[in-house]
Formats: structure tokens, C-alpha cells, sequence
């Protein structure tokens, strides 16, 4: 009586036709073997289960069928029927993995040396072929360099980088890509037709989304969830075969988090989550696609407020996963998490808000209307630089008060120096009037506007405060409004 073979292998593809998701590496295969330019070594790269192995066998069969090499191997002749088992002579299976030692490869290299006993080619398959220790690969160089011309290398890896270069460039190399979902569907479809199962599609979606671009790992969860079901392939059925959580539960949760409810959200991961036996890294995962599904939707129709909140979950919940697999009490760092999560202020987007400020507060914090006569900054420069050159002292004073030049008057202000400084300027009366007459300004001593200037900080406060959106800052911050010193000087 024949073994069961699982669907993964009794469906594995045979023939280059059947190869679904790897065009380009068929076509480039089919037009060299229909060219005849062969390669001695061959390098498929990519991540698991998206069928380097089969393509390897699949190349094998088409060089030593016995119409071949042709590309239509006919799988009926008996070199095609043992490649197809795993048993033909000449083509040898390595995995890496565990013979990964120079030992093994001298071995290989002994073996090259022998013609093929029945095929055309001696193709040697190595798996996993990144996991060689250094010194078989050194020991590989010399055979890869110039070997036999009956002899054809294929190396399999998921991880290329920890090939050495001296290896690489010696390979004819193809990256594998992970399937497509759509493409995954399709297959596991006629899979299930031709083994008379029934199915939702809808289902079906979801293997494929689990498998990740794995065709083997998807083929392996049909395989689970066929074994699960009484006929009937169905999306609740899948979704707890593969520990989903329900997307009912996942709503509500994201609602409790958005409203802020700390009981609520705690409630419904006790009972929805840990009593229900999920593993909390599958629901955060579950969570995670989830609120990434909801954020897209929420970008599309410009919901910016709701848009936020879920950026936040989303950015919380990922750095919450890598946790997770380290910590040794998941549960109570998830509840903790979010504790802390709904314990926070309304979440907003602080740069948005300060976009939205229609408040210029350059505008806002210049002098009154009378003031502008302070701007005549050429004027002031040039009084206050010809007294520097007659007396550095006074000029220094004169830096720090305020200058106001206006229908022919310069007019000094004693703000911004102290007592002793205004009247070592009245002291210097006769020298700053001197200097204020040779460019036609009749110099005028002023009295301090402190009470003025107050009066407008004042103003200009209550000015900033009557902004909503700057009150909306305020009350996230705890914050509240001041003037910059520099800004209340020149006032």
C-alpha cells in the first residue's frame, strides 16, 4: 500500500509549465537549454518555500530526460520517474545543513570526476548551501572553477549574503520572489477541486495572507485546515485553525482604545483574549494588520483625527510585539501597555496643529504704530557709531537704549539701562548732541515707557490666548504663554 503523501509534495509542480510565480526564472532556463548554453553553476536565491528545490528537479529532469535536455520533460521515461522520486543516480541531494563539513565535499569533489551513469548530466542539488563551514567552501572553489563538462552545480539558499563572493561570482544566480496572494489562491483553488473539497474563497485569502508568500507553508495550512474540516473549507474555520482573532473582537478593542476607556479595553483582553486561550503574540499580530487595514482606509478619506490615533496604536503595538517574544510575562506588559496607553491626554498630531495656527507671531509682537520710526536702522547706526569713536562708554549706552528718529528729532529712551547709565548719558548731553546735529537730528532725552510696554505684553497675551488651536497646545502641555526677552527689548 502506497504512503500518503502530503499536498505539499503530491502537487509539487513537474514541468516548467507548471511553475506559477517564477517566470522569469523559467524563461531564462527554457532559453538556455533551447540555445544550448548551459551553465556548470546555478545559484536560486530566495526565502523558503517558494520552490527553489522543485525548480532545481524540474531542471534536472529537462537535462537528463531521455529526449533530452529538452524543456517539456516527458515525466514517463524512467529517468524522469526516478528524478521525480528522488532516486536517480545522477542527481545528487546535499543538504547543507547537515553536511556542511570539508569531509562532505571532498567527498563531492572524488564524485565529480565520474561520468553520469544513465542521465546526460550529473547535477548536484545543495541545499541550505549558505550554512557551509569556510574551509568546505575554499574546498568547493577549485571544483566550481573548472568543472567537468558532464557536471551541473544548483545551489538553493534563503540567506545569499553569507555566501562567499568567490562563490557567488562563479554562479548564474536567480532570486526567487514570494508569491503573489492572488497567485496563491489560485493554486490552492485547484488543489482543492482536484482533491473534491469544497471552499470559500474568502478562506482561501486568508491561508494565503498567513503563508506570507510561502507556497509550501500555504499548501501545509490547506493541508491542516482539510484535515479540520467535514468537507468544507470555510473562513471562521481558518480563522481558528490558524488562532485568529475575531475581527468583531479586534474592532471593539480598537474602539475602547480610541475612546480612552482603560476598563473597557482591559475587559475585553482578559475575556476576549487570555480566557479565550489566544497567544498574545498572535493577537498583536492579529491587532497589527488590523489597525493597519483601518489606517489605510482612514488616509484615504482624509480622517487626519482618526488617522493619528491609529498611526500611534499602530507605532505602540509594533514595538509592543518585539517585546512581547522576549518578555516571560507577555500578558501583564500588554495590560500594562495599556494602562499607560489610555491613561494618555487626547493624541494629537502636534505638527498638524501648529499648521493650523493662523496667528503670525512675528506680526504680533512688533512695536505699536508709533514705534515704526525705529526701524530708520542706517540713521541710528551712524549716530551711534560717531559717538562710539569719541566716547566707547557712551556709545556702549547708547547700544542698549531705545532710539527713536522721527520729523527730524532723535529721541533717547532709558529702557534697557539702569539709572547710572541714563545720566552718564545727560552727563555726555553736549557730546550726543554734537554728534546728533552734524546729521541734522535735534536730540531729545524721553521718558521711559515701562508702563506702555507692560501694557502691550499684556495685550499681546491675551492676543496669543484668544487662539484656539494655541490653547489646544496649551492644555496638551500644561504650558502657558510668555513673550521672548529678546522681543520685549526691542518693544
Amino acid at each position: 500500500m502506497r504512503g500518503y503523501q502530503v499536498i505539499a509534495r503530491r502537487w509539487r509542480p513537474k514541468k516548467f509549465s507548471e511553475v506559477v510565480g517564477q517566470s522569469h526564472v523559467v524563461n531564462t532556463l527554457v532559453s538556455a537549454i533551447k540555445q544550448g548554453k548551459i551553465a556548470h553553476s546555478y545559484l536560486f536565491s530566495g526565502p523558503r518555500g517558494v520552490g527553489k528545490t522543485s525548480m532545481a528537479r524540474i531542471f534536472a529532469k529537462a537535462l537528463n530526460c531521455v529526449k533530452g535536455p529538452t524543456v517539456e520533460p516527458c515525466c514517463e521515461c524512467e529517468n524522469c520517474i526516478e528524478i521525480e522520486k528522488g532516486i536517480f543516480v545522477d542527481v545528487i541531494e546535499m543538504d547543507a545543513a547537515s553536511n556542511r563539513g570539508i569531509d562532505e565535499i571532498r567527498e563531492l569533489r572524488e564524485s565529480v570526476k565520474y561520468a553520469p551513469t544513465k542521465g546526460k548530466y550529473k547535477v548536484y542539488i545543495i541545499d541550505e548551501v549558505h550554512m557551509l563551514t569556510e574551509q568546505a567552501f575554499n574546498a568547493l572553489l577549485k571544483t566550481l572553477e573548472e568543472p567537468p563538462s558532464h557536471v551541473i552545480f544548483i545551489f538553493a539558499t534563503t540567506e545569499y549574503r553569507r555566501i562567499p563572493q568567490t562563490i557567488l561570482s562563479r554562479c548564474i544566480r536567480f532570486d526567487f520572489r514570494p508569491l503573489a496572494e492572488d497567485e496563491a489562491v489560485k493554486i490552492l483553488a485547484n488543489i482543492c477541486e482536484r482533491e473534491g473539497i469544497k471552499y470559500d474563497e474568502e478562506a482561501l485569502r486568508i491561508l494565503a495572507k498567513a503563508a506570507s508568500g510561502s507556497l509550501r507553508d500555504a499548501e501545509m495550512y490547506l493541508e491542516q485546515a482539510i484535515a479540520f474540516s467535514d468537507g468544507r473549507i470555510e473562513k471562521n474555520l481558518i480563522r481558528e485553525i490558524l488562532g485568529f482573532v475575531e475581527e468583531e473582537v479586534l474592532s471593539h478593542f480598537v474602539q475602547a482604545l480610541s475612546e480612552g476607556s482603560t476598563e473597557k479595553v482591559l475587559s475585553i483582553f482578559k475575556d476576549k483574549v487570555v480566557n479565550a486561550g489566544y497567544d498574545i503574540y498572535g493577537f498583536v499580530s492579529c491587532l497589527l494588520e488590523f489597525i493597519s487595514d483601518r489606517l489605510k482606509r482612514a488616509a484615504f478619506t482624509e480622517d487626519k483625527e482618526k488617522a493619528i490615533k491609529l498611526y500611534t496604536f499602530f507605532k505602540v503595538f509594533l514595538d509592543l510585539s518585539e517585546r512581547i517574544k522576549r518578555h516571560p510575562f507577555p500578558d501583564m506588559l500588554f495590560e500594562a501597555e495599556l494602562i499607560r496607553l489610555t491613561a494618555l491626554p487626547p493624541l494629537e498630531d502636534i505638527a498638524y496643529l501648529i499648521k493650523q495656527l493662523d496667528f503670525k507671531v512675528s506680526e504680533s509682537l512688533q512695536s505699536p504704530k508709533e514705534d515704526i520710526g525705529l526701524l530708520n536702522t542706517d540713521i541710528k547706526d551712524k549716530f551711534v557709531n560717531r559717538v562710539m569713536e569719541r566716547d566707547r562708554i557712551v556709545g556702549s549706552i547708547l547700544n542698549e537704549v531705545k532710539i527713536k528718529i522721527e520729523d527730524g528729532k532723535l529721541i533717547l529712551y532709558p529702557n534697557g539701562v539702569g539709572g547710572i547709565g541714563w545720566e552718564k548719558l545727560k552727563e555726555k548731553k553736549d557730546l550726543i548732541n554734537e554728534v546728533a546735529d552734524s546729521l541734522g537730528l535735534t536730540l531729545i532725552f524721553g521718558e521711559e515707557t515701562g508702563n506702555k510696554r507692560n501694557s502691550n505684553s499684556i495685550d499681546l497675551r491675551e492676543a496669543v490666548r484668544e487662539n484656539p488651536v494655541v490653547n489646544r497646545i496649551m492644555s496638551l502641555f500644561d504650558s502657558a504663554v510668555i513673550l521672548d526677552a529678546r522681543r520685549r527689548r526691542e518693544q
